[in-house]
């Protein structure tokens, strides 16, 4: 852990003051916290400041073993959904997805991807093929609502630094 905490360390080091808070901010406050120490650290030596990138990464060797791929689950969730769904019947399909609200039926279908999946929403009930529908329709506006909105604060952000830093 020491060396994932060096090595991002090493490499944010060069980067622009804002960009460095913005990537710390997204980290979480334990990691922050050794992130920065680390880079305080970095900081006393003096002769990095005009070390190229490349050479501060040379002074730290990757972690031999990537952080990420050790807490990665051998099989997601969905991985598994999946591979059920290839081996059970429309019937039973249908007889689980009926006991789901189509709400969260609609949260899943974008990110789910598998033909049998809808085949076993279409063929139940009318009813509750035409509410899983709605709930989809509802959820993508929404969805378009928050991009749309995301966006424009960034961009207000953008140009409220822009117009304050020329001022």
């Amino acid at each position: 852990m020491q060396k994932a905490i060096k090595n991002t360390a090493a490499v944010l080091h060069p980067l622009h003051e804002k960009d460095r808070e913005w990537i710390l901010a997204n980290l979480t406050p334990v990691s922050q916290s050794e992130v920065r120490s680390a880079l305080k650290g970095l900081k006393k030596i003096k002769s990095l400041k005009r070390v190229k990138f490349d050479e501060i990464y040379d002074l730290v060797k990757p972690a031999e073993v990537s952080l990420i791929e050790a807490v990665v689950p051998k099989e997601t969730a969905l991985d598994t959904l999946a591979r059920l769904l290839d081996v059970c019947t429309i019937k039973k399909g249908q007889d689980v997805v009926v006991t789901m609200s189509p709400e969260s039926l609609a949260q899943l279908l974008p990110v789910m991807e598998h033909s049998k999946l809808r085949h076993c929403i279409a063929s139940s009930a009318e009813p509750f093929s035409r509410r899983v529908k709605e709930a989809e329709k509802n959820i993508t506006r929404a969805a378009s609502e928050r991009v749309i909105d995301s966006m424009a604060r960034y961009m207000n952000a953008q140009l409220e630094m822009t117009t304050t830093s020329h001022e």
